[in-house]
């Protein structure tokens, strides 16, 4: 078939035929593989976005993060500050009640006739718990007579009307013969 000088052309438009049918092939399977590359690199490239945009993201959201924790810190802080000012006030009422206490029960002592400084001497050797020390809580005063309480007797009752004088000293010259007070502390 190749001594044929008059196939020459033949072969030759065969060999060139399948030439380009190969070509083709190849060519159409590194165009479909190229179409694949520029496909896989745009995938990588959004999925370059995507991490980007989340780590921003992330980042973002450990700053909110830490304002928030800082803003809890900053409040627990104030919060600690505003007890520790309310203990130091409640401190500074707690000894002006002692010393309204004391002074009611000096003057009480001092200007009261004598029957009823012994009961209230008797009120003054209870003294006030040291600061800072427990107090004990007591039962709630029981009314001599069964009825209301004393407290709702007393704000509802009519003021009682002042006992009738009794012959002997009178109250001015009670108070002269009890013994002096003390002084009130800090004067």
């Amino acid at each position: 078939m190749f001594d044929d000088p008059t196939s020459y052309p033949i072969v030759l438009a065969a060999s060139v035929a399948a030439a380009l049918v190969v070509g083709a092939v190849i060519g159409r399977r590194t165009g479909d593989a190229q179409g694949r590359i520029k496909a896989l690199e745009a995938q990588v490239e959004a999925a370059i976005k995507e991490r980007e945009f989340a780590d921003a993201a992330a980042e973002a959201a450990k700053h909110e993060v830490a304002r928030v924790r800082e803003e809890l810190r900053e409040y627990r802080a104030g919060v600690v500050g505003h007890f520790a000012g309310t203990s130091g006030l409640l401190r500074e009422l707690t000894h002006q009640y002692r010393a309204v206490y004391e002074h009611l029960t000096d003057g009480a002592t001092s200007l009261c006739p004598k029957g009823s400084i012994d009961q209230l001497e008797a009120l003054r050797t209870e003294k006030l718990p040291e600061f800072g020390s427990p107090s004990p809580r007591k039962a709630p005063p029981t009314p001599a007579t069964p009825g209301p309480s004393s407290e709702t007797a007393a704000t509802k009752a009519p003021p009682a009307a002042p006992p009738p004088a009794t012959p002997g000293p009178s109250s001015e010259t009670a108070a002269a013969k009890a013994p002096p007070a003390a002084p009130p502390p800090g004067a």
